[in-house]
């Protein structure tokens, strides 16, 4: 008796996961961003489907935050870490920035610009006024080492503030200033002599109740960190930006940072940039 052939049973068709970022407060397309770009790219490797949005308004960096904690709107931010933040969020704890949003050079004004001539010290810092954003995790790490700290708590408001007096010096990333004091017209400088250091990374956040996403976009970034594209996607963005910030010797203040999280993959050398063999300590 000739068997029947089997008719094969069609499989259903795997929806894409929505997965929405926080929309940052920029003028470009949110899409084109480094963190974005390399987040699709981590997603790629999984081979699963999956739909990337920008959250329908934008946000402050602390409003995407807390969207996640509480999981409404957003599923995937990037920011700084911390003690408190990986304590009601869920870190990737893979810094995007290699450590690089530690090293920090500072904005300053032409009036202002000869305050930093004979800084060698935190002492002799500590006697400048230094503008950050209210909820920016850098200005506790600040205040930790006793420096004078102003805050402000609407991010394109801070150029004028300094611009106009009410801070002598803005400290901003070395992966940012440059892109920054292109699009602000306040005429303001980069100090060319004086820069801060402290160990810190900026991760990919997501809600503690979505492990799976935060174990997905991990196992992209160590596949990508392996083949090289990681390293690729951050030298094309950030290349010239490095590049910048070593043309100029710069004295460098190494600051504490108390409030990086033990766990910190800081043995994970491939992951960061050496700051101190580069510029010396």
């Amino acid at each position: 008796m000739k068997a029947i052939a089997e008719t094969p049973v069609p499989q259903p068709k795997l929806q894409p996961q929505l997965i929405v970022f926080g929309y940052p407060h920029q003028i470009v397309d949110p899409l084109t961003l480094y963190p974005i770009r390399l987040l699709r790219a981590a997603l790629d490797k999984s081979g699963e489907p999956y739909e990337l949005q920008a959250s329908p308004v934008p946000m402050v960096q602390d409003r995407s935050l807390r969207e996640i904690a509480a999981g409404n709107q957003v599923d995937v931010f990037w920011s700084m870490t911390s003690i408190e933040r990986e304590q009601y969020l869920l870190p990737v704890r893979i810094p995007i920035d290699k450590g690089l949003f530690g090293w920090r050079v500072f904005l300053t004004t032409e009036k202002n610009q000869h305050l930093t001539e004979t800084v060698q010290t935190i002492a002799q810092l500590k006697k400048l006024v230094i503008l950050q954003g209210h909820d920016w995790p850098d200005t506790k790490i600040l205040q930790s080492n006793k420096l004078k700290v102003i805050t402000s708590n609407q991010y394109r408001s801070m150029f004028n503030m300094l611009a106009t007096g009410r801070a002598e010096l803005f400290p901003r990333s070395i992966l940012e200033v440059w892109k920054e004091i292109k699009l602000e017209k306040h005429n303001l400088l980069v100090d060319p002599r004086l820069s801060i250091y402290y160990p810190t990374a900026l991760y990919f956040f997501v809600s503690k109740s979505q492990p799976e996403l935060a174990k997905r976009i991990e196992q992209g970034l160590n596949q990508m960190i392996k083949s090289g594209e990681f390293e690729q996607l951050f030298l094309e963005e950030y290349g010239a930006d490095l590049a910048e910030a070593l043309a100029s010797k710069r004295r460098v203040i190494y600051l504490d940072n108390p409030f990086l999280p033990k766990e910190t993959p800081l043995d994970r050398k491939e992951l960061w940039v050496d700051v101190e063999a580069l510029v010396g300590k």
